[in-house]
C-alpha cells in the first residue's frame, strides 16, 4: 500500500482507538505486543492486529481487565471495611461464584470435610458463612453483577438477536428462556441466557410483553434487535406480528429450521411404521430390565464374535431430533443377531408382551424397510446436524434446504425396490418431503386465502434467506431483485448505492475467505453495506440454545430442590449457562 504523507501516529490512535494502539515520541506501538508499528501504512497496521498472537495478546488484557472491573464492581456491594475483609469477601463470592456456575448446591459447603479443605487449602477464605448465609447475602450480588456484565455487552455490540423458547419446569409452571445472540468477528455465535420469566399462561400477549420487559430491563436499543428466532408456534408468530413487529423495527422474524426439518422427519416414521415399531420395542425390552443393561452380556449376545465389543442401540428422545435416524441405522446393521437374541431371552426370562410383540414383528417382512431407511434417510440427518450449528452459516441455509426438497422431488419419481409395498412407501414418503419443504420454504406472499390457509405454517424468514447477497461466492449467481432488497431490515439507500462496488469486489475477491473475514476486509470501502452484512450474517439459523438453555434450567430447578425461589432458579440458570 502507498505510504501516507500527512497521516502521524496520533492520528493512527484516534482511529484505531486508544486502547489498541498508543503514540509516543512520534512513534506508533501496539498497547498489547508492545512492538513499533509503521503508522504510514494502514495496511501494515490491520494486518498487525488481525494476527492471531495480537488477538490473544489483546484478548488476555480485556480478560485481565474484565477481572478487575468485575472484582471492583463486588466490592462496591459490600460495606466498606479493612482491605483483608474485602479480600475475604471476594473470595468467598468467587466461590459461590464457582459452585453456582458448576450447578453445585450451596449445601454441600455446609459438609464439615469440604469446609474444612477450604479452610485449609483456599486463600482468603477465612471463617465461611454457612451456605443459608451465603445464598441471602452473596448469591443476589453475584446475580446482579452478572447482570451489569451483560448490560454493558448489549451496550457495546453493533445488534443482536434474541431467541425464545417456552417449556414447564418440576412443578408444570410456564418458564420462557430468553437468550441474546451477539454479532461477532469469529466464525462461531455467541449467545447469553439473559431471563427466565415465569408465565401465568403462554399466548402471543404473555410472550411478547415478556420480551419486551427482558430487553427494556438490559436498558438494550430496540432498533439494535437484529432477529427473533423462535420456534414454529402459532402464537410465537403471532406475537411478532401483532406486538414485536412494531417495537422491533429492524428484525426479521426466523422459525428455527432444525425445528422445520425435524417436522419433515417425522414423515419416516409415519410412513415406516413397522420399523418404528422395531425401534419402540428395542428401547422397551432394554430400559425395563434391568439385566439387560449389562453391556457385556447384552453385547456378547448380539455380537457375531462373541468377544467384540459393541455398545447398545441408542435410545430415541423426541427433543434430540436425529437419535430416532441414528436408532434405525443401528439396528440396521444388527437386525441379523436379533432373533436368536429374542428367542434366548424368551427362553431365559418370563414371558413379557413387548418381547412377544418383538419376536413377532422380526418375522415381518417389512422389516426390509429397517435398510432402506437408513440408507436413505443420511441426508435429512446431515441437514439436521447443520442447523444444529453455532457457526455463521445463514448465506448458505436456503441452499441447503432447496437441495434436499429437489433430492426428494427426484426419488418420489424413481422405482427404489421390486417390493411393490415398499416401492410405494418409498415414493410417498420423499413426495410428502418435498411438498412439506415447498410448503415451508416456497410460498407466495400474495397466494389466495385458500392458499395462505394451507400455508398456516411456514418459515417467515424464507424471503430474507433467499437473498443470500452477502455471500461473495454467489453474488455473481443472483438475480438481484431491488424490491426484496429494500424489503431487508436496514437496507436503505446508502446501502442500495455500493451494490455496483460490491458486485465489482465479489468479482475479484478471493471467494474462499470465510464470509465475515471478506467483509471486514472491505469495510472501508462499502461501510454501509458491510455493516448490514455483519448484522445480518450472524442471525442464528435455529433456537437451539434455548433448547440448551431449558435443559440446564430443568439440571438447576429439579425434583431435588423443590423449595428454590423463582428468582433463584432463573439466576443459577442464566449462571450455569452463559458460564
Amino acid at each position: 500500500s502507498k505510504t501516507s504523507r500527512t497521516i502521524t501516529a496520533t492520528d493512527r490512535v484516534k482511529e484505531f482507538g486508544f486502547q489498541i494502539l498508543n503514540a509516543d515520541g512520534g512513534k506508533l506501538f501496539c498497547t498489547s505486543c508492545n512492538i513499533s508499528l509503521d503508522y504510514t501504512r494502514r495496511a501494515t497496521v490491520q494486518r498487525h492486529l488481525e494476527l492471531e498472537c495480537h488477538r490473544r495478546k489483546r484478548a488476555a488484557d480485556s480478560a485481565l481487565l474484565g477481572n478487575v472491573k468485575k472484582n471492583k464492581t463486588i466490592a462496591s456491594l459490600f460495606k466498606k471495611t479493612t482491605e483483608s475483609s474485602e479480600t475475604r469477601h471476594l473470595a468467598t463470592v468467587e466461590l459461590v461464584d464457582a459452585f453456582a456456575s458448576a450447578n453445585i448446591p450451596l449445601e454441600k459447603l455446609d459438609h464439615p470435610k469440604l469446609r474444612e479443605f477450604i479452610q485449609r487449602n483456599v486463600q482468603n477464605a477465612g471463617s465461611l458463612p454457612s451456605a443459608n448465609k451465603l445464598r441471602q447475602d452473596y448469591l443476589p450480588k453475584i446475580f446482579a453483577t452478572h447482570f451489569e456484565d451483560i448490560k454493558s455487552l448489549l451496550n457495546s455490540c453493533e445488534s443482536f438477536a434474541i431467541i425464545s423458547d417456552e417449556s414447564t419446569d418440576e412443578q408444570d409452571s410456564y418458564v420462557l428462556h430468553v437468550l441474546f445472540a451477539e454479532d461477532v468477528q469469529t466464525g462461531k455465535l455467541t449467545t447469553i441466557l439473559a431471563d427466565c420469566v415465569y408465565l401465568d399462561a403462554v399466548n402471543y400477549t404473555t410472550v411478547s410483553q415478556a420480551i419486551i420487559k427482558t430487553i427494556s430491563k438490559y436498558g438494550a436499543d430496540f432498533d439494535k434487535v437484529s432477529a427473533f428466532i423462535s420456534d414454529n408456534a402459532t402464537y410465537m408468530t403471532k406475537s411478532v406480528k401483532s406486538v414485536l413487529q412494531g417495537v422491533m423495527p429492524n428484525a426479521v422474524h426466523i422459525t428455527c429450521n432444525a425445528h422445520i426439518i425435524s417436522l419433515v422427519s417425522e414423515l419416516w416414521r409415519c410412513n415406516f411404521s413397522k420399523v418404528d415399531k422395531l425401534v419402540s420395542y428395542i428401547k422397551k425390552i432394554f430400559k425395563h430390565c434391568p439385566s439387560r443393561k449389562n453391556i457385556a452380556n447384552a453385547t456378547e449376545k448380539i455380537s457375531e464374535i462373541g468377544k467384540q465389543k459393541i455398545a447398545l442401540s441408542p435410545e430415541p428422545v423426541i427433543t434430540r431430533w436425529n437419535s430416532w435416524f441414528q436408532a434405525v441405522q443401528y439396528h440396521a446393521a444388527h437386525l441379523k443377531y436379533y432373533s436368536d437374541f429374542v428367542s434366548e431371552e424368551l427362553t431365559l426370562t418370563p414371558k413379557t408382551q413387548v418381547l412377544t410383540d418383538l419376536s413377532t414383528l422380526l418375522n415381518d417382512a417389512q422389516l426390509n424397510d429397517v435398510q432402506f431407511v437408513a440408507k436413505n434417510a443420511t441426508g435429512l440427518m446431515d441437514l439436521i446436524t447443520w442447523f444444529e450449528s453455532r457457526y455463521v452459516t445463514i448465506h448458505e441455509a436456503y441452499n441447503k434446504v432447496m437441495d434436499v426438497m429437489y433430492w426428494a422431488e427426484a426419488q418420489s419419481n424413481e422405482n427404489h425396490s421390486d417390493n411393490t409395498e415398499l416401492n410405494a412407501r418409498a415414493q410417498q414418503v420423499f413426495s410428502c418431503m418435498a411438498k412439506k419443504l415447498r410448503q415451508y420454504y416456497c410460498y407466495e406472499e400474495d397466494s389466495s386465502d385458500a392458499e395462505k390457509k394451507a400455508q398456516k405454517f411456514k418459515q417467515p424468514a424464507t424471503m430474507f434467506l433467499k437473498l443470500r447477497i452477502f455471500d461473495p461466492a454467489q453474488m455473481h449467481l443472483l438475480m438481484l431483485d431491488l424490491s426484496s432488497l429494500n424489503a431487508t431490515p436496514g437496507f436503505n439507500k446508502n446501502c442500495r448505492l455500493e451494490i455496483p462496488a460490491y458486485k465489482n469486489i465479489a468479482k475479484e475477491a478471493d471467494c474462499t475467505l470465510p464470509v465475515l473475514q471478506f467483509w471486514k476486509s472491505v469495510e472501508g470501502r462499502i461501510p454501509h453495506l458491510a455493516k448490514l452484512a455483519r448484522r445480518c450474517l450472524t442471525i442464528p439459523t435455529n433456537s437451539m440454545d434455548a433448547e440448551r438453555a431449558v435443559s440446564k434450567h430443568r439440571q438447576v430447578f429439579s425434583a431435588q430442590r423443590p423449595g428454590m425461589k423463582r428468582d433463584t432458579a432463573a439466576g443459577c440458570s442464566m449462571l450455569t449457562f452463559n458460564h
